[in-house]
């Protein structure tokens, strides 16, 4: 989820600045990601209790890091909204097959637990990695290595889940 914050952060200056949109059609750009988001998050509690929970949160990940990448890339409004769709969807998808696999995984009787530890270990990530994003952009003067290195990321994050098994059951005795 290392995207999320970043792409909130700087995606206006990034299209603005780099690509040369109006605030207008970025604007547009963040509303189509945003939209896209809406009936992904049903698909993906959808394809999140028929398929494998590692297996489709990794599919909505890589939708993330390959739109990020196309963000990086991107030299139109066209272009940009090859980022918005996928990484709507992948948003959308993930957000509540990550929920699913934490209960899944971990057991649902201790959720605020759990979430409140995952989130104490990411939140970190996530104050730091915007901040790293517009170090890399104003030193390099342009946002497509910053993106370009956060789709790797994402992508690398992609094959983790990818590998996820859930954890087996404490013998009961």
């Amino acid at each position: 989820m290392l995207a999320v914050g970043v792409v909130q952060v700087h995606l206006f200056l990034q299209l603005e600045e780099d690509v040369g949109l109006e605030r207008s059609a970025v604007a547009i750009i963040w509303s189509i990601a945003s939209f896209s988001n809406i009936p992904a998050r049903l698909v993906g509690g959808i394809l999140g209790d028929r398929l494998p929970k590692s297996l489709t949160l990794g599919i909505s990940i890589v939708f993330m890091g390959g739109a990020v990448f196309a963000l990086a890339i991107a030299k139109s409004f066209a272009a940009a909204i090859l980022f918005a769709i996928p990484y709507g969807i992948g948003w959308g998808i993930s957000t509540p097959v990550i929920n699913a696999m934490q209960g899944e995984y971990f057991g649902r009787r201790s959720q605020g637990i759990i979430r409140g530890w995952l989130q104490m270990v990411g939140l970190p990530f996530s104050i730091v990695a915007p901040v790293l994003v517009g170090y890399i952009a104003d030193r390099q003067g342009t946002y497509r290595w910053a993106f370009i290195i956060l789709s790797m990321v994402i992508l690398a994050g992609a094959a983790i889940a990818f590998l996820a098994i859930r954890p087996r059951l404490p013998k009961k005795r």
